[in-house]
């Protein structure tokens, strides 16, 4: 039960810290980089409040609140896109391009199959893969980002 309170957790910080949810580049017609992180971290969160239901003392009732409550969390997270219009545009201070908060996610539901033998964390780890390698081919101009996002 800890470690999915964790997972949430982290979650929310590598979205907060996450260059790759600036951007507006389209990917498939009107989804784009920005759309896309915020739909994938809306369904962990989902995921991991749904395998609170595993413990005795959760039900669906009170699972409800806090899944509200991550909503209005991200909602008030969500930042507008960055265009690159080439002017001096710093990046914000607590954007950062680490790979550790990742790493922890991956060997704690790592942890989790081989405790609980749930093989449904590996769709967890699927997403949280398909995150880190965004995040390990970050460039600016990849993402339509301003250059000075590049030192990160």
């Amino acid at each position: 039960m800890y470690i999915n309170i964790i997972i949430i957790l982290l979650t929310f910080l590598i979205y907060t810290t996450s260059p790759i949810r600036f951007s507006n580049k389209p990917i498939l017609y009107t989804i784009n980089y920005n759309k896309l992180y915020n739909t994938i971290v809306y369904i962990i969160i989902i995921i991991e409040l749904l395998y609170l239901l595993e413990y005795k003392f959760f039900n669906l009732y009170i699972l409800v609140i806090p899944a509200f409550l991550s909503y209005i969390i991200l909602d008030i997270i969500k930042q507008p896109h960055t265009i690159d219009d080439g002017s001096f545009n710093p990046p914000p201070k607590y954007i950062s391009k680490s790979y550790i908060l990742y790493i922890i996610i991956l060997i704690a539901l790592t942890y989790k199959i081989a405790t609980t033998k749930n093989y449904y964390y590996s769709i967890l780890i699927i997403i949280y893969i398909i995150l880190l390698v965004l995040q390990f081919n970050y460039s600016a101009c990849k993402y339509d980002l301003p250059i000075t996002w590049n030192r990160l």
